[in-house]
């Protein structure tokens, strides 16, 4: 008699904690995908032009980097300008993405129009 009570009281136990952890599991579920997900999918879709960007600035870096080796000086200003040209739709993708911030401090300095692009070889 004892054991049909144990076990009546552990199926009972297991019931509510799987009730429970249902119930807390559809709550979780309903915020995360009614809130939080969809901001994190718009960061990502916003930040994967701004990534394309951040590397072709690269890879042109490393271009302007062997002409000027190799003594391409004609190469080398393309590349300077190509460079120029991709940072300022870089800076435009990255002002972009920081539109929506709240803090005016925070979105000020990313507003302000005083930031230097650095051109590592023949710059003047």
């Amino acid at each position: 008699d004892a054991i049909k009570v144990l076990k009546f009281r552990v199926r009972t136990g297991l019931m509510l904690l799987v009730v429970i952890a249902t119930i807390g599991f559809l709550i979780t579920d309903l915020y995360l995908f009614s809130d939080v997900a969809q901001r994190n999918l718009d960061l990502i879709d916003s930040t994967g032009i701004f990534r394309s960007f951040a590397m072709s600035a690269a890879y042109l870096t490393r271009t302007q980097m062997i002409h000027a080796h190799l003594g391409h000086a004609d190469k080398v200003a393309d590349a300077k300008q190509a460079i120029y040209d991709v940072m300022q739709r870089l800076r435009n993708e990255h002002l972009s993405n920081y539109e929506g911030l709240q803090q005016p401090r925070i979105l000020g300095f990313y507003l302000a129009n005083n930031k230097k692009l650095h051109v590592p070889f023949g710059a003047k």
